[in-house]
Protein backbone atom coordinates (compact mmCIF):
# COMPACT_ATOMS: atom_id res chain seq x y z
CA UNK A 1 0.00 0.00 0.00
CA UNK A 2 2.81 2.18 0.11
CA UNK A 3 3.78 4.99 -2.52
CA UNK A 4 6.13 7.14 -3.16
CA UNK A 5 5.43 10.96 -4.05
CA UNK A 6 7.53 13.38 -5.39
CA UNK A 7 7.96 17.41 -3.72
CA UNK A 8 5.84 19.62 -5.37
CA UNK A 9 6.28 22.55 -7.42
CA UNK A 10 8.33 25.16 -6.11
CA UNK A 11 5.41 27.53 -4.04
CA UNK A 12 4.01 28.07 -0.93
CA UNK A 13 4.66 24.40 0.40
CA UNK A 14 8.02 24.21 -0.27
CA UNK A 15 8.64 27.34 1.21
CA UNK A 16 7.15 26.28 4.52
CA UNK A 17 9.25 22.71 4.49
CA UNK A 18 5.75 20.56 3.65
CA UNK A 19 6.39 17.49 1.29
CA UNK A 20 2.82 16.94 0.19
CA UNK A 21 1.39 13.93 -1.79
CA UNK A 22 1.11 14.58 -5.75
CA UNK A 23 -2.13 16.24 -6.39
CA UNK A 24 -2.63 18.06 -3.21
CA UNK A 25 -2.75 21.81 -2.55
CA UNK A 26 -1.67 22.93 0.71
CA UNK A 27 -4.24 25.17 2.55
CA UNK A 28 -2.77 25.06 5.96
CA UNK A 29 -0.61 23.89 8.82
CA UNK A 30 -3.01 22.73 11.75
CA UNK A 31 -0.25 21.69 14.35
CA UNK A 32 3.36 21.29 14.17
CA UNK A 33 4.84 19.06 17.40
CA UNK A 34 8.46 17.60 17.54
CA UNK A 35 8.47 15.44 15.11
CA UNK A 36 5.09 15.00 13.38
CA UNK A 37 3.02 17.43 11.37
CA UNK A 38 -0.51 17.88 10.24
CA UNK A 39 -1.40 20.29 7.28
CA UNK A 40 -4.64 20.81 6.02
CA UNK A 41 -4.68 19.75 2.09
CA UNK A 42 -6.92 19.92 -0.70
CA UNK A 43 -7.16 17.01 -3.39
CA UNK A 44 -7.28 18.49 -7.01
CA UNK A 45 -9.07 15.69 -8.65
CA UNK A 46 -11.85 15.70 -6.52
CA UNK A 47 -11.86 19.01 -4.56
CA UNK A 48 -11.76 17.17 -0.93
CA UNK A 49 -10.58 18.39 2.25
CA UNK A 50 -8.06 15.95 3.40
CA UNK A 51 -5.18 16.21 6.33
CA UNK A 52 -1.67 14.65 5.58
CA UNK A 53 0.43 13.58 8.80
CA UNK A 54 4.15 13.57 8.32
CA UNK A 55 6.13 12.27 11.02
CA UNK A 56 9.94 11.19 10.83
CA UNK A 57 8.86 8.26 13.07
CA UNK A 58 7.66 5.30 10.22
CA UNK A 59 6.47 3.23 13.14
CA UNK A 60 4.06 5.23 15.19
CA UNK A 61 2.40 6.03 11.92
CA UNK A 62 2.54 2.38 10.76
CA UNK A 63 0.72 1.12 13.81
CA UNK A 64 -1.57 4.09 13.36
CA UNK A 65 -2.15 2.95 10.06
CA UNK A 66 -2.75 -0.45 10.43
CA UNK A 67 -4.74 0.00 13.16
CA UNK A 68 -7.24 2.54 10.76
CA UNK A 69 -6.98 -0.48 7.87
CA UNK A 70 -8.39 -2.98 10.20
CA UNK A 71 -11.05 -0.65 11.48
CA UNK A 72 -11.65 -0.40 7.44
CA UNK A 73 -12.26 -3.77 6.99
CA UNK A 74 -14.79 -3.59 9.00
CA UNK A 75 -16.75 -0.90 7.70
CA UNK A 76 -15.92 1.37 11.02
CA UNK A 77 -14.53 4.13 8.84
CA UNK A 78 -19.11 4.77 8.28
CA UNK A 79 -19.34 4.72 12.16
CA UNK A 80 -17.45 8.15 12.76
CA UNK A 81 -14.02 6.00 12.70
CA UNK A 82 -11.49 8.59 10.74
CA UNK A 83 -11.28 7.39 7.27
CA UNK A 84 -7.42 6.26 6.02
CA UNK A 85 -7.08 7.49 2.36
CA UNK A 86 -3.27 6.71 1.76
CA UNK A 87 0.05 5.96 3.34
CA UNK A 88 3.11 7.47 1.17
CA UNK A 89 6.97 8.17 1.76
CA UNK A 90 7.75 11.26 0.74
CA UNK A 91 11.71 11.65 0.85
CA UNK A 92 12.14 9.00 3.70
CA UNK A 93 9.21 9.99 5.51
CA UNK A 94 5.81 8.34 5.93
CA UNK A 95 2.69 10.48 5.52
CA UNK A 96 -0.92 9.11 6.43
CA UNK A 97 -3.73 11.07 4.48
CA UNK A 98 -6.95 10.56 6.62
CA UNK A 99 -10.28 12.49 6.68
CA UNK A 100 -10.74 16.35 7.47
CA UNK A 101 -12.41 16.54 10.78
CA UNK A 102 -14.23 19.24 12.81
CA UNK A 103 -11.83 19.74 14.91
CA UNK A 104 -9.11 17.81 16.74
CA UNK A 105 -8.88 16.39 20.22
CA UNK A 106 -6.07 19.22 21.10
CA UNK A 107 -8.45 22.01 20.07
CA UNK A 108 -11.36 20.47 21.68
CA UNK A 109 -9.52 20.53 24.78
CA UNK A 110 -8.50 24.02 24.31
CA UNK A 111 -11.95 25.38 23.76
CA UNK A 112 -13.02 23.40 26.66
CA UNK A 113 -10.40 24.65 29.21
CA UNK A 114 -9.45 20.93 29.52
CA UNK A 115 -12.53 19.90 29.87
CA UNK A 116 -14.90 17.15 28.51
CA UNK A 117 -18.93 18.23 28.07
CA UNK A 118 -20.92 15.62 29.34
CA UNK A 119 -23.34 16.29 26.00
CA UNK A 120 -20.21 15.04 24.16
CA UNK A 121 -19.49 12.42 26.02
CA UNK A 122 -23.13 11.21 25.49
CA UNK A 123 -22.49 11.78 21.92
CA UNK A 124 -19.03 9.97 21.76
CA UNK A 125 -20.17 6.81 23.48
CA UNK A 126 -23.43 6.49 21.02
CA UNK A 127 -20.80 6.82 18.20
CA UNK A 128 -18.81 3.55 19.49
CA UNK A 129 -21.75 2.00 20.41
CA UNK A 130 -23.09 2.29 16.91
CA UNK A 131 -19.07 1.22 15.70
Amino acid sequence: MYRSASWPSSSSETRLHHQLPRGHTYLDTLRHVSFVTVVMCKRRDAGQIVDVKTSDHHQDLHQEASMLRHLMLHNLDKCNIITLYDEIFISNRMSLVVEKLDISLHNYLLETQGLVLLEDIRTVIQQMATA
